[in-house]
């Protein structure tokens, strides 16, 4: 942890650039998140991604993260930021699609018993972006 936000020293100036910032945070959130540290994970995406608020790898996480603790607001919050950045939004249907097979917590896949319901397949095919006409 003292490593970030620090300044870089003279035996490794070959470090990539954001080592020490925004994606060390998002690789120590990953290692909080699979440790069950939901706190320490979500502050430290949060931190990343104010220092880089573009950050697609981020994002990510923190939105599957939030749709895994039941968070659904929080997770639409997140893919509404997905949605915004350059090529997001492919990334945004995928991940709105997702959610529809996801239960909430003590409940069955698509809200139901286990298996996806007709109504969530064809709402996530719905919900797919539509390939454009050449």
């Amino acid at each position: 942890m003292r490593l970030l936000g620090g300044t870089p020293g003279q035996h490794f100036p070959s470090v990539a650039e954001g080592l020490r910032g925004h994606r060390g945070r998002h690789q120590l959130a990953v290692v909080c998140s699979r440790l069950g540290e939901r706190e320490e994970a979500e502050g430290l995406w949060l931190a990343a991604l104010r220092e880089a608020p573009g950050s697609l790898p981020a994002w990510q996480r923190l939105a599957g993260q939030y749709l895994d603790w039941g968070r659904r607001e929080d997770f639409e919050a997140a893919v509404a930021e997905i949605e915004r950045l350059p090529g997001g939004e492919a990334e945004a249907a995928w991940r709105r699609a997702r959610a529809l097979f996801v239960a909430p917590p003590g409940r069955g896949a698509g809200g139901g018993g286990g298996r996806p319901s007709a109504l969530a397949r064809q709402r996530a095919l719905a919900s797919a972006p539509q390939p454009r006409a050449a």
